[in-house]
């Protein structure tokens, strides 16, 4: 064994051990208090329900259905699909909500996604009760995700609230059910301590598959009742015998203005993009000068060298980058050790499980602080079902395939959310799967995609040479979402809230071409392309302008960084640390101490130092590689000779 390997080798038992654990207003405003949070606590519940509007999820007041559920259903000659809905015990005799979404395939593409909401009354004795589902548009048996619920109530009334002067109340509202359906009716009035009542909102709500916004303001009801007040909302429900529909009240939330001195908080805005690898960036070393936008703001903040992913697949590395947890904590990795069969892996699907309510996301705990947050994504696996916590609206494109972006359109989405909210303090979240394959760049970036003599950055890797087409077209990709992104960044200085915008730019992880011998793509394996992502963070006053970091980071950082750079103190069941001392303006950062950070794909698990890397596979191999610092790996230790290595037999 070369002597360089000693530390390495030394550590494998803390390795192991680390693997198996787990232009706005002058005054800006602030939430008073959420309604649909203090509704859901009146009844014990850690959060509100929510409700999907066309592709826009969102918080709603009142009861209403639980967690999803994915259901198999069999599909007649009519093209009908009978799903069978357990009833949960409670529910057992009650008339009910039952929710249903069909899919063309629960892992195929999701391009044509139908909503149904029905009446039914569960059997008394609490087994299942049936739907008729008719697919429609989607030609194929299909997959369906339900959710059942009590009834919506017609009428809700909120507790006691305070208002202040200047208060307004915001709320969206929108029609639950099949779109086309006939408009419904919806009203607020405020109750004073004496019963009066002010009316303050009458409005009609188009059954057109969105989401409505109002601003209510509450001053008649504050000169009228005085500061003490009750809010009552009136809805319509349908009537149809079967078919469901009813008036959601989407994140009803009381603003006011701060008061007088207050300063303005930082905003922040947090793009990821998916499957990124960082050597692909002109501020990363790529010889072509084709990320223009991403590396001016790479000259305006800092940017961290070696950064990994602590996934090479999506849901565990968002999991882990919003809520600075490894996967043995917010538990969305994958166990390939997991011995549950088939069939208890399809009722308790990774798709959409929730995080444990004990994990805070960053989103959660920015809305708490008064946020306004917003989550704009495409389709695949950020899925609200797992990540919707904390966000007001969570925004899922649900009309590309799967896994496909449409950056250019999540940008423009994103643009308009900026504009409505730049007033309030905001937590905004963009993730596009542009870069993901199938690598579909537009024709403009032809010139790019059908090269087959692109640069390699300087001590990196060439692809395998049947890779060499797949690379080009990935790398089209990578230029034309840079451009694209151009719009998002402008917009900050557009709307005056540039200088108070803490910006974050990373990746769930890279994409790798044959460059280390045979992996290609992303997920099963942990090689540094797949793993090794850009991390470029930009706060003017609070972050150096064009400092390089070499440190080793993870994307499991990224929360506790911008809590600091909010003043917010990290809470301690967080496992990442805040890289913000690292890009402090005022000096020099002094060295971090080396670090141990796990990653894992679908098959294999591992940890990562600053120069060396372990992998473990199911079969229990282990392989040991030195890591340069340009992301080529050597092997030290092979898994074939692991029997032989002292080291290997006392882990």
């Amino acid at each position: 064994m070369q002597a360089g390997v000693r530390r390495p080798m030394a550590a494998l038992g803390v390795l192991c051990a680390v693997v198996s654990a787990c232009a706005p207003e002058t005054s800006w405003r602030v939430a008073r208090q959420h309604l649909a949070d203090a509704d859901a606590a009146s009844r014990g519940e850690p959060e509100p329900v929510t409700a999907q509007i066309g592709a826009i999820t969102a918080y709603v007041l009142g009861p209403g259905p639980g967690r999803w559920q994915i259901r198999a259903g069999t599909t007649d000659a009519r093209g009908t699909s009978r799903v069978d809905v357990a009833c949960d015990g409670d529910l057992a005799g009650r008339a009910v909500m039952v929710e249903v979404r069909t899919l063309p395939g629960l892992h195929g593409e999701h391009a044509g996604t139908e909503t149904m909401v029905v009446r039914r009354t569960c059997p008394a004795d609490g087994t299942a009760v049936a739907v008729d589902v008719p697919t429609g548009v989607i030609e194929k048996p299909v997959g369906h995700v339900v959710r059942v619920g009590v009834l919506p109530a017609s009428l809700v009334r909120t507790g006691t609230l305070e208002v202040g002067a200047g208060d307004e109340l915001y709320l969206d509202l929108g029609l639950v059910g099949t779109v086309g359906l006939h408009p419904l009716r919806f009203a607020v009035r405020a109750i004073g301590p004496s019963g009066r009542r002010v009316p303050l909102l009458r409005t009609t709500v188009p059954g057109d598959g969105r989401w409505h916004a109002h601003r209510v303001p509450l001053a008649a009801a504050r000169d009228a009742l005085g500061g003490t007040l009750r809010l009552e909302f009136k809805r319509e429900l349908s009537r149809a015998a079967d078919r469901l529909a009813y008036v959601a009240i989407g994140n009803p939330t009381i603003w006011g203005p701060a008061p007088r001195g207050t300063p303005a908080p930082r905003n922040v805005l947090f793009v990821s993009l998916d499957t990124l690898r960082a050597d692909r960036l002109g501020a990363y070393g790529y010889p072509l000068p084709l990320t223009p936008v991403l590396d001016a703001l790479a000259r305006e903040g800092t940017l961290f060298e070696q950064v990994v992913a602590q996934a090479s697949w999506t849901i565990p590395s968002h999991a882990g980058m919003l809520t600075g947890t490894y996967s043995c904590v917010h538990g969305l990795g994958i166990n390939e050790f997991d011995q549950r069969s088939e069939a208890e892996l399809r009722d308790d699907p990774l798709l959409g499980r929730p995080l444990p309510i004990g994990v805070t996301p960053l989103a959660e705990i920015l809305r708490d602080a008064g946020y306004r947050t917003g989550a704009f994504t495409e389709d695949a696996f950020v899925d609200p079902g797992s990540f919707q916590r904390g966000f007001d609206r969570f925004s899922a494109d649900k009309d590309v395939g799967w896994a496909a972006g449409v950056v250019e359109r999540t940008v423009q989405a994103s643009v308009e959310w900026l504009r409505a909210h730049a007033r309030e303090p905001f937590f905004l979240f963009v993730h596009t799967y542009q870069v993901h394959g199938p690598y579909t760049p537009p024709p403009a970036y032809d010139a790019i995609a059908t090269r087959r003599d692109l640069p390699v950055a300087p001590g990196g890797l060439p692809p395998a040479p049947g890779a060499a087409a797949d690379l080009a077209k990935y790398t089209a990709e990578v230029a034309y979402t840079d451009a694209a992104l151009e719009p998002l960044f402008a917009a900050l200085d557009e709307l005056g809230v540039a200088d108070r915008t803490i910006v974050v730019v990373t990746s769930d992880h890279g994409e790798a071409f044959g460059e280390q011998g045979g992996a290609m793509g992303h997920a099963t394996g942990i090689v540094e392309e797949q793993l090794r992502v850009p991390l470029i963070v930009r706060a003017p006053g609070l972050v150096a302008a064009g400092r390089r970091v070499a440190s080793l980071a993870g994307v499991v950082d990224v929360t506790p960084t911008v809590l600091e750079l909010l003043g917010r103190a990290r809470p301690p069941w967080m496992q990442g640390v805040s890289l913000a001392p690292l890009a402090a303006p005022t000096a020099a950062p002094a060295p971090q101490p080396p670090r141990l950070l796990p990653a894992e794909g679908y098959t294999v698990q591992g940890v990562r130092a600053p120069d060396w890397k372990v992998t473990r596979r199911p079969d229990g191999a282990l392989a040991v590689v030195a890591v340069s610092p340009t992301g080529v790996e050597t092997p030290v230790v092979r898994p074939e000779e692991r029997q032989t290595s002292g080291a290997f037999a006392a882990v």
